[in-house]
């Protein structure tokens, strides 16, 4: 087994489960000015990290989750001022946060690991092996649904914000009582048809089924025709929407 693309994958799972999973929306926009909110989000980040991989390695790894964890409270902080100074691109500003921190997970763990000490744990590993379940494979798919869940979705929102999309249909009080009631209900439905997508292409990228993802993809317009002919502007927003969700999956088949 290749105990050190393990180990990154770990610390990658990690990350994806603090920042997105274990960060409330109000932490995460007070700290990039509040340094108790940023100091408990290294904490989260600190407890996750130390935890998985004292679980998967033991204790003779722990610098490596302590290094990234202090590495991962910095690109934060940078990311605060950041966003502070150049509030017209956050999109830019978060998608190179997230990238400093992946590249630096990868970077940290192969300069400052040692070798020897990559001993999985031996009780994990006979239940694996038991199973004949491969640990990288394992990691590397429970990687790709922690990403395209919540951080998929919410790297989807933000890249649309920039479009301003608004349907006059739902946003007009004449029309609806209800309209910001309406419009909450159909971004959550959006969003869990979103989920629902990318992990079902995901399956069928993964069996080679390649045909079946354009069935996917058309299935999915066909319950939003009449929406697309009526508004030109909801039909290239809603096509930006699935070609990036689309996207987001394909790299991580073809990256992992």
């Amino acid at each position: 087994m290749n105990n050190i693309q393990s180990l990154i994958l770990i610390l990658l799972i990690s990350h994806f489960l603090g920042d997105y999973y274990l960060q409330t929306k109000q932490m995460s926009e007070l700290k990039g000015h509040k340094l108790k909110e940023l100091i408990l989000h290294f904490f989260i980040h600190l407890i996750l990290n130390v935890g998985l991989v004292y679980i998967s390695f033991g204790s003779r790894l722990l610098i490596i989750p302590l290094l990234i964890s202090l590495s991962h409270l910095l690109i934060d902080f940078i990311k605060g001022k950041m966003n502070s100074k150049y509030e017209n691109h956050k999109f830019t500003i978060y998608m190179l946060d997230q990238f400093f921190h992946i590249c630096l997970i990868v970077l940290v763990t192969y300069l400052f690991t040692d070798i020897s000490y990559l001993i999985f744990n031996s009780n994990i590993n006979r239940v694996l092996n038991r199973f004949s379940i491969n640990p990288v494979a394992l990691l590397k798919n429970i990687l790709v649904i922690v990403i395209i869940i919540k951080p998929a979705s919410i790297s989807i929102k933000l890249f649309l914000e920039k479009f301003n999309f608004e349907d006059k249909q739902l946003t007009s009080s004449a029309e609806s009582d209800n309209a910001e009631e309406n419009i909450k209900s159909l971004t959550n439905a959006g969003s869990t048809i979103g989920i629902l997508e990318r992990i079902i292409i995901y399956i069928l990228a993964r069996m080679s089924q390649f045909a079946a993802i354009g069935f996917v993809l058309t299935a999915k317009s066909i319950t939003r025709y009449e929406k697309i002919t009526k508004s030109p502007a909801f039909g290239e927003y809603y096509l930006i929407g699935t070609l990036f969700s689309f996207l987001i999956v394909i790299l991580l088949v073809v990256i992992l």
